[in-house]
């Protein structure tokens, strides 16, 4: 006589194959019942006449495998291995019947409680199954650690209970209730706005496809530290942070081992118990991860008290899809958040800087750290309208608007195309720098190029003023290099990203030293230039504001900036 010896819902039993046809499944009617999800309603049948057994498949939705050979229909041997869902029974010889004898002692009563001292013990685990066992279950694709996404497709959707057999897979049984849930919630997610609330339509889904009394979403922080995010009860009640009243040793465990469970009934098996559930009425858990890329970055956690039931294999597929679809739509809404804290970055760095600079700052990854108040060596730059005062009297509020705009263009395409940085607008004057946030060597060349290419753009943009009839302008521009404090500078309500510091006092004063059409350049900017460059010194001068006299040089006209 041969048996089936396999483990079934966890339990080790042992199935005598003393009938001419045995049958497996999932259906009630069937000789052997399997709660696997994997398995169908009516999935196989073993055979026996005389000395020969044989298994069949009923043409179920997986198959049948013998010695992990796919198979129809198989003779069998001691020693084969027959998978039926994710079972695995082992033919064996079937001992001789024992003589009947005095009935065996009882076990020892088990522990009312657990104990006082220590740690809670380990929670003897109801159900325990990976992701990707669940996605395969529903029917859903798998991705890696099995993320399992409901498809927009809709369904009849109603509660799916806490006890009895799971629904066939044909039909409107367990895919059409179990997905009618998932897709509810995938449209709940698509409108979510934050994780908090994200979270908080997962656990209102749940409450309503499961026997559940109290759930909470916890995620996991940048040291491993579990924090309370999102709560629901049947009473609508919260619960302060640090303080909840669940089973964690559930949830250490689903974060240690990546896999969803749930507990025993501690109603029929106190070992199921931990400390925790004893002290809060907990009578079944079920836990599922939260899974971001490779890693678990949190749990949804539900349990039922004393007045419900305990949570079959269906609830808990169910509960773990549910958590794929929140993961999904978490790190969804984390990669929507980075991209506008990005772009805002990008919108910010837009006012001072060209954008050949800007993607520089973001191939060196320097964006996020430029607001930051450093030192730094540059070349400041400041450059006016010559006798706008007078010029603005004569014109109409509209034409100084058109004058200003037109300067204004001219010197921030200058002051980009040389790799600079705009910092403000002063009246009728530009100032921009050149050496910050990206250092340059050269950030003395680069800002004397700028000038000439403001003074040449300025000569092209008023020869079409002139063919108007429109007033051209006279400009000038100083130039002076040095350390600085640069970053943002401001108040809570607004920032400017600007340069501090003496050099920049100097340039200002340099500004009005030229005449029209002039460049000049103090002491600092003079010794970042090749010895050899086309110079005029104007001598030592007193400016406004400053101690001594200051040495004084003016860019020689023809001129053009040395190469590089």
């Amino acid at each position: 006589m041969l048996q089936l010896r396999g483990s079934i819902d966890g339990v080790e039993r042992t199935v005598v194959l003393d009938r001419s046809e045995t049958s497996l499944g999932r259906a009630d009617d069937n000789d052997v019942v399997l709660s696997d999800l994997v398995a169908s309603p009516h999935h196989a049948v073993v055979l026996h006449e005389g000395d020969r057994w044989w298994v069949r498949d009923l043409e179920s939705r997986y198959g049948l495998r013998v010695n992990d050979d796919v198979a129809d229909e198989i003779d069998l041997e001691p020693g084969d291995v027959v998978t039926i869902g994710t079972v695995d029974f082992v033919v064996e010889v079937a001992p001789a019947a024992a003589p009947p004898g005095p009935p065996p002692a009882p076990p020892p009563a088990p522990p009312a409680a657990p104990p006082d001292a220590g740690d809670e013990p380990a929670v003897v685990p109801g159900i325990v199954r990976s992701v990707d066992e669940v996605a395969l279950a529903l029917g859903l694709p798998t991705s890696g650690h099995g993320a399992a996404v409901a498809p927009p497709v809709p369904h009849a959707v109603e509660p799916l209970g806490a006890t009895g057999a799971a629904p066939d897979h044909e039909g409107a049984g367990y895919p059409g209730v179990a997905l009618g849930h998932l897709t509810r919630l995938a449209g709940e997610l698509r409108t979510a706005v934050d994780e908090d609330e994200a979270a908080q339509r997962a656990l209102e889904v749940a409450f309503q496809a499961l026997p559940v009394d109290r759930g909470w979403i916890l995620f996991t922080d940048d040291h491993g530290d579990v924090v309370h995010r999102v709560a629901r009860t049947g009473d609508g009640a919260d619960h302060p942070e640090g303080d909840l009243p669940i089973s964690w040793s559930i949830v250490r465990r689903v974060l240690d081992e990546r896999v969803a469970m749930t507990t025993g009934d501690v109603v029929l098996d106190p070992r199921a118990a931990s400390r925790s559930m004893m002290a809060h009425d907990i009578r079944a858990a079920m836990c599922a991860p939260l899974w971001s890329g490779d890693a678990v970055r949190g749990v949804v956690y539900v349990d039922s008290q004393l007045t419900k039931g305990t949570f079959t294999g269906v609830a808990l597929d169910v509960l773990t899809a549910m958590a794929n679809n929140l993961a999904v739509a978490l790190t969804a809404l984390r990669h929507a958040h980075e991209a506008e804290r990005e772009r805002a970055a990008r919108r910010h760095l837009e006012r001072y800087h060209s954008p050949a600079m800007i993607d520089a700052l973001e191939r060196a990854e320097a964006v996020e750290g430029i607001s930051r108040l450093r030192q730094a060596d540059v070349t400041v730059l400041f450059a006016d309208v010559v006798g706008f005062t007078s010029t603005s009297q004569e014109l109409s509020p509209d034409g100084v608007a058109r004058l200003l705009d037109g300067f204004f263009t001219e010197a921030v395409e200058a002051v980009f195309a040389h790799g600079g940085t705009l910092d403000k607008f002063i009246g009728d004057a530009v100032m921009a720098f050149f050496g910050a946030p990206v250092p340059a060597h050269d950030h003395a060349e680069q800002a004397l190029r700028a000038a000439l290419d403001l003074r040449d753009r300025l000569t092209r943009w008023n020869r079409g003023q002139e063919e108007v009839g429109a007033r051209p302008v006279a400009i000038r521009v100083a130039l002076n290099s040095g350390p600085v404090v640069v970053g943002d500078v401001g108040s809570s309500r607004r920032v400017d990203y600007t340069v501090l510091g003496n050099t920049v006092n100097v340039a200002a004063r340099l500004e009005g030293v030229g005449g029209p059409g002039d460049i000049v350049v103090g002491p600092g900017t003079r010794e970042r230039l090749p010895a050899d460059y086309p110079l005029e010194p104007l001598g030592e001068l007193d400016l406004k504001g400053l101690r001594q006299p200051l040495p004084v040089w003016r860019v020689a006209t023809p001129a053009e900036p040395p190469s590089g």
